[in-house]
Order: structure tokens, then C-alpha cells, then sequence
């Protein structure tokens, strides 16, 4: 099933579901259909409870006039939250884009939807405009939190360089993910740019292509398919590209086997250093989860992160 036929599929779905309610409902939007709809699909086959809270997010800054500054916001949900940016109480971020395209294609199967999602605001060439009190707020269709962070700015005005065409970065990304073993997983990774190109690379850095396994959507998204254990177990990364430059991230995914399965124990390296942790593939081992939860990075195997700002 494509992207295109999961979405009409999603549209007669809730159609379905909703139609002896539609009276009590007034028209939202897309997003909020979105939201709604990923409720009813969840009745069926979430099997975690529900969850959300922030792991850490930007501290109060002070920035110096014509900096570029990024505030960010981490937090860890069932099911991954999304984030939006408020600046002084108005909008200014956020993609409002759900990950009910995964959930479409879990439908029948048992989900746990467990991850942790990183969302970044850029401010470049910083001035006593920008100054405010910016307001990160995460919600995963179920619970909503919010935190604020103060920006203050020193200095004199300056003349800002202007860009040609700015190079991309990523808004808003999976920083970690767990899921069955067969399910579908949708991991984020929203950016700047329409037309940049975004390229996907496995755990062993090879060039991901839309093929069975997986397939690259629109946004920048990257789709698995029958997540397996031995194949996608690892870190992903995410590059996004233009000829300004780029900007990556990396997803660290678990595959699960459900608790009637039995699977084979792996060992898996923190990215903080060499010391092996074992992950059992029919439920990780406490330490494994929590590390996860707690915004661990993890890796197959020591490696060196390497972080493009722009």
C-alpha cells in the first residue's frame, strides 16, 4: 500500500467511524481530523498507556545582537509527540504533521508508539525584535505540555548578511524510537526547505532507497516497513541538503518482538561510550529502556556524531 492509497484508505476509515458522531463535530481543519482520527485508530491497537513529558529543553538565553541562536525542546511520548512554537503568545513553528500514516498501517496489529522527538527553532541574525518569551509546546493527540523560554538580546543593531537561499535544517526530528517487530514505523525528520533533497542512510551508512523496507515520504519522513529486528535495529541518519549546505540527525530504533515471540539477545553500545548494555528482542532489559526514554543516544557501535549548524 502507497502513500497515496494509505491516505484514502485513512479518509473512508474515519468517515466510517465518525459518521453517527459528524452532528456533535464542527469542522477543525485537516490537522484536528488528523488528531481525530489517530484516536479511533488507537483504540484498537495501542497497547502502552499513554504518555508525555519533556526530557530537557533550552534554559533562558542571552544573546549577543546578530548571533544566530536555536532553542530546542526534547520529549518523550506514547505515541512520539509533535511540537509547535509560540513567540510572545503567536505562532512562529512547528509542522503540525501527525504520523498517522504509520498508524494506518498498523491497523489489526498490537503498537507501543514509544519515542522521543527533538524540536528545534532557528532565530538567525538575533535583534531586539526577536526578544520575547518563546513557548515550546508538545502534544501527541492525547496530552499537551508546555514550557517557556526566555530570549534577551545585548547589544547594538547590526547589519544581518543576506542569504541568497539559507541552507536547510531540521525543525523537527525522531531522536528515538520503539516498536514491534512486523509493525510499521515512521520516523521524523521535518526541515526548511520543500526542494531540498533528504537522503536516508542504514545503520552501516548505505544509501537508503524506496523499495519493500522502506520509503522516504514528502516531508522528509522516513518509512519502515516489517520492522526487523536484525535489519533495522541501529541508527539511521537523516540528511537533508541544499547548495547552501546541510543538515543531519541521527534515529536510534528499537525492534521489538511482542511478548509471546522469543528473540535473540543483542548487545548494544551507548553513544555515550563503549560500555555494552544487553537488549533482549522480546522486551528490552529495564536499563535499555530507560537509558532510551531518558534521551540516551544509542549506537551499533561507537561512533562519531557529527553536528552541522547553519
Amino acid at each position: 500500500m502507497n502513500y497515496l492509497s494509505t491516505i484514502l484508505s485513512a479518509i473512508f476509515i474515519f468517515y466510517s467511524v465518525t459518521t453517527v458522531r459528524c452532528h456533535k463535530r464542527i469542522h477543525r481543519g485537516i490537522w484536528s481530523l488528523s488528531q481525530e482520527l489517530s484516536k479511533e485508530v488507537d483504540k484498537m491497537q495501542l497497547i502502552e498507556p499513554v504518555e508525555l513529558r519533556f526530557v530537557n529543553s533550552s534554559e533562558p538565553v542571552i544573546a549577543k545582537a546578530g548571533e544566530t541562536i536555536e532553542l530546542q525542546c526534547k520529549a518523550f511520548g506514547v505515541p512520539p509527540p509533535i511540537f509547535f512554537w509560540l513567540k510572545d503568545g503567536k505562532r512562529v513553528g512547528g509542522s503540525g504533521e501527525t504520523t498517522i500514516y504509520e498508524k494506518l498501517r498498523n491497523v489489526g496489529k498490537g503498537t507501543i508508539q514509544s519515542g522521543i522527538t527533538v524540536s528545534t527553532l532557528r532565530i538567525p541574525c538575533i535583534d531586539a525584535s526577536k526578544a520575547a518569551t518563546y513557548t515550546c509546546i508538545a502534544i501527541n493527540g492525547y496530552k499537551k505540555i508546555q514550557k517557556t523560554i526566555k530570549v534577551e538580546v545585548e547589544g547594538n543593531a547590526v547589519e544581518c548578511p543576506i542569504e541568497a537561499k539559507p541552507a536547510p535544517y531540521v525543525t523537527e526530528y525522531t531522536e528515538s524510537r520503539f516498536e514491534n517487530i512486523g509493525n510499521s514505523v515512521q520516523l521524523m525528520c521535518r526541515h526548511t526547505d520543500k526542494e531540498a533533497s533528504v537522503i536516508w542512510f542504514n545503520r552501516d551508512m548505505e544509501k537508503i532507497n524506496n523499495n519493500e523496507a522502506y520509503e522516504i515520504l514528502p516531508n522528509g519522513d522516513l518509512m519502515i516497513r516489517n520492522a526487523d529486528f536484525d535489519r533495522d535495529t541501529g541508527v539511521f541518519t537523516c540528511v537533508v541538503a541544499n547548495e547552501s549546505g546541510e543538515s543531519r540527525t541521527e534515529t536510534f530504533f528499537y525492534a521489538a518482538a511482542p511478548d509471546d515471540e522469543e528473540g535473540a539477545k543483542r548487545k548494544r553500545y551507548s553513544s555515550s561510550g563503549n560500555n555494552a548494555v544487553e537488549c533482549s528482542a522480546t522486551r528490552p532489559e529495564p536499563s535499555c529502556k530507560d537509558r532510551m526514554e531518558s534521551g540516551v543516544g544509542w549506537h551499533t557501535a561507537p561512533r562519531k556524531t557529527e553536528d552541522t549548524v547553519h
